[in-house]
């Protein structure tokens, strides 16, 4: 498979703004509401829902070569001929944030982040993206186990983690995460 450069072929935009830049809005709103927002449950709750119009989006422009995938490649869209648009990614952000006097870049944090055609790395182009446009450290709030292989393989690739002494420093000393919940046993445990 040649590389896909999603700079190129995407768009990284809240879910609200998505009418500013693709004319057919309601098409994609509705394929992604429908088959993701709908049927998506976090911790047992479908409360993803309430924080829709506050959740980041990567979306497919029409120039996006979905013919250059693989067959190895999950792809969990139903591609149709008369829909070229599509979100392929969602970052669903949390309220949780924070600033500390001694980092002055703030804080913020991800309740979840899933994508929907694998081997690309967009959730890690959506963490950067976001990241670069706000100004700010991204985490996530909780590690599930499932997504615990995927975190671990992330920290070790951007802040150089390869123990559960070299996490701890990083979550209490770096970035002075202490006073916010997150959950990360499951990465912790991914470590041993």
């Amino acid at each position: 498979m040649n590389t896909i450069n999603l700079n190129e072929v995407t768009e990284f935009v809240k879910v609200k703004d998505i009418k500013y830049y693709f004319d057919n809005d309601k098409d994609i709103l509705c394929e992604f509401l429908h088959n993701v927002v709908i049927v998506e449950t976090f911790n047992g709750k479908g409360n993803m829902l309430s924080d829709f119009s506050d959740i980041y989006v990567l979306v497919s422009k029409n120039s996006f070569p979905f013919d250059k995938l693989s067959s190895n490649q999950i792809i969990s869209i139903s591609l149709s001929e008369e829909q070229q648009n599509f979100i392929l990614g969602y970052i669903w952000m949390s309220s949780c944030t924070m600033k500390t006097r001694e980092l002055s870049t703030p804080y913020h944090f991800m309740n979840f982040s899933d994508t929907r055609i694998s081997g690309l790395n967009m959730t890690k182009y959506m963490i950067n993206k976001y990241r670069y446009n706000e100004k700010c450290h991204l985490f996530p709030l909780y590690i599930m186990w499932t997504s615990a292989q995927y975190w671990k393989k992330y920290f070790m690739e951007e802040y150089k983690i390869h123990s559960k002494s070299d996490l701890f420093n990083m979550i209490t000393n770096e970035h002075k995460l202490t006073n916010v919940n997150i959950e990360w046993k499951e990465l912790f445990l991914a470590f041993d």
